[in-house]
């Protein structure tokens, strides 16, 4: 009983981390290909993309560690 209690709270701790690893790899991915879009029609400098996605990545790390934070006390 408590063997299954475990494989439960595992499997849900993997689906939940996983799925926010994908979550937060997808929006760079899509933060990349629209800041290339928006350079590549002048509507943006390089400068300015780059600073944005420093400080999303910043962002994404921050909630990486409070999506870790929260998988613990699950």
């Amino acid at each position: 009983r408590s063997l299954d209690a475990g494989v439960l709270r595992a499997r849900t701790a993997a689906a939940f981390s996983s799925s926010m690893v994908f979550l937060m790899h997808s929006s760079i991915a899509v933060l990349l290909y629209l800041g290339g879009q928006f350079v590549l029609s002048g509507t943006l400098s390089l400068g300015d993309l780059s600073a944005f996605i420093l400080y999303g990545i910043i962002a994404a790390v921050s909630f990486g560690f409070l999506v870790s934070a929260f998988d613990e006390f699950m």
